[in-house]
């Protein structure tokens, strides 16, 4: 595509020629009922030509940054604090690059989100990523690659137009969900944890993070609380992860199947029955297992009594399926 004119000179304060001063803020509002952390770390990320390296080094700090196992480690760490840690790398103002690590916490919670918060960032910034941590984002990718495919032509027009719009802005080729998949699909199964924890570090740095805190005004802390709340944090060194324990399946035995009372009218269309307390309420809605692997239409029934829409002594059901 071949613009019409050549663009427009941007207001000077509109792009920033450079980050500000590594900080901690805090942000009051009403309307919030706890915190929430942001930390940040901008860089300079001119525009360059859309080539395949580029791209690369996309797919590698996409992996990297949503790996899951840091946001399962922080929820642990601080249970019932409703903790949703988010990572991403933001690319809103051009010529920028920011990566993004977002949770929100309870006011009480605050020290210990922020520890935890601090920690696993520095875990995963020192130590580097596993690959079964690797494995997982990457078929969550392979996923969102598919359904792109499946769903190219239910993209409407008004979303096609922001997205070219999109790749003007920001030096970027307009490609097909196909395209794009078969582009990446050789280097996404390619990529080692090693090669994500590196491209990790590249988008971080080892400088000092930006930290925001947007609150509720009864937050009980200055600023200056949570800088040295955080620092003294640091002084805590990280331990690298352990492979979790397999643990075993929840489910192994469902209880004996209920008795058959009668059968009311045509033997395949309904059936009565009585519960049995052993099984009843174990899986509403699913047949409970035999101990050789098969189900009956009785014991379909019978496991459907958990539903308490339904008497639980006995009723008529259609057949199952």
């Amino acid at each position: 595509m071949t613009p019409r004119a050549r663009p427009r000179a941007e207001p000077a304060d509109l792009i920033p020629t450079k980050a500000s001063q590594p900080n901690v803020m805090v942000y009051s509002d009403p309307s919030q009922s706890g915190v929430g952390y942001l930390f940040e770390h901008p860089e300079p990320f001119p525009r360059q030509a859309n080539t395949r390296v580029r791209r690369l080094e996309a797919v590698r700090c996409g992996l990297a940054l949503p790996c899951p196992e840091p946001a399962r480690k922080i929820r642990r760490r601080t249970p019932g604090s409703f903790v949703n840690p988010q990572t991403m790398v933001d690319y809103t103002v051009p010529g920028w690059r920011t990566a993004v690590l977002t949770a929100a916490g309870r006011l009480g919670n605050w020290q210990e989100i922020a520890v935890a918060l601090e920690q696993e960032h520095r875990r995963a910034f020192e130590r580097g990523f596993t690959e079964d941590e690797l494995r997982i984002v990457r078929a969550n990718w392979a996923n969102a690659f598919d359904e792109g495919v499946r769903t190219a032509a239910t993209r409407p027009s008004g979303w096609l137009a922001d997205t070219l719009a999109g790749c003007l802005l920001y030096g970027q080729v307009f490609s097909t969900p196909e395209v794009v998949r078969d582009d990446m699909a050789a280097a996404l199964a390619a990529t080692t944890a090693t090669e994500c924890t590196a491209a990790f570090r590249r988008v971080w740095s080892n400088g000092a993070l930006h930290v925001f805190l947007a609150t509720h005004p009864a937050f009980p802390s200055k600023a200056a609380n949570v800088a040295a709340v955080l620092n003294q944090s640091r002084e805590h060194a990280t331990q690298a992860l352990a492979r979790p324990a397999t643990a075993p399946f929840a489910y192994v035995d469902f209880g004996p199947p209920g008795p058959l009372v009668a059968m009311n009218g045509c033997p395949i269309s309904t059936c009565t029955w009585r519960s049995s307390p052993t099984a009843c309420g174990s899986i509403s809605g699913r047949p409970p297992l035999s101990p050789t692997g098969s189900s009956s239409a009785c014991a379909w029934a019978q496991a459907s009594c958990a539903s308490p829409r339904r008497n639980p002594a006995s009723t008529s059901l259609p057949a199952p399926p």
